[in-house]
């Protein structure tokens, strides 16, 4: 994969329907409850190595149907360099496992771009450890085109409560030959809404040299 088709596809790939809370681009194994509506909007900025910028706002939706299956949507809208509606993801996820005591949880997640051919596939694993949150990622990540290989997708998260209302969360990701190392903050203002903050950055030659994510999570 080239690396702009790769600085496209990472930002598709943050912007993922049914990610862990957020800043995390990583996605947790926990399904979305049964009849509530989880509303996340984004912005990010993203600075590549050869000097351009990228900016991104990003809205999801996800609810969950049964107690093992819930679906998302994603919608990225592009400010720069132009500017415009992206492309579009929708995902499920299936619980395959979860332990009695909620502390260990696996599923399986399938994300597909419309009209893009692109999907993403995820074995995702949860599991609480004192008062640490850890989640595991492995799977594969198509470019939609026959042409140009996949990417295998490797990542791994920690999410930490610092004050009763403030988490530090940090993660990091290996998608294809990008290596990216995240870290950043959630603040909980009630049960229902959140305001988070992340910085990520890129590892290698291959990676984004900088991503600066700003959002908000509102639980109806």
């Amino acid at each position: 994969m080239s690396y702009k088709t790769g600085i496209l596809f990472f930002i598709l790939l943050m912007a993922g329907p049914l990610l862990a809370a957020r800043p995390l681009s990583i996605e947790d194994a926990p399904l979305a409850d049964v009849g509530v509506l989880e509303l996340e909007t984004g912005y990010d900025v993203v600075l590549d190595r050869d000097g351009s910028r990228t900016k991104v706002m990003s809205l999801t939706l996800q609810t969950g149907l049964t107690e093992r299956f819930c679906l998302g949507i994603s919608v990225p809208y592009h400010l720069k360099p132009e500017e415009g509606t992206g492309t579009a993801e929708i995902g499920s996820k299936f619980l395959v496992h979860k332990e009695k005591d909620d502390k260990h949880e696996i599923s399986l997640l399938f994300c597909y771009a419309l009209g893009a051919g692109e999907y993403t596939a995820i074995l995702t694993g949860t599991r609480e450890v004192l008062k640490f949150i850890l989640h595991l990622n492995v799977g594969y990540a198509s470019t939609g085109i026959v042409e140009i290989k996949g990417d295998d997708i490797l990542g791994f998260a920690v999410e930490a409560p610092l004050t009763s209302r403030i988490e530090v969360v940090t993660e990091i990701m290996k998608v294809g030959n990008s290596v990216t190392h995240l870290w950043g903050l959630r603040a909980n203002l009630s049960e229902y809404a959140s305001l988070d903050f992340g910085v990520d950055f890129g590892l290698n030659d291959n990676s984004i040299k900088r991503r600066f994510t700003y959002g908000m999570t509102v639980v109806f």
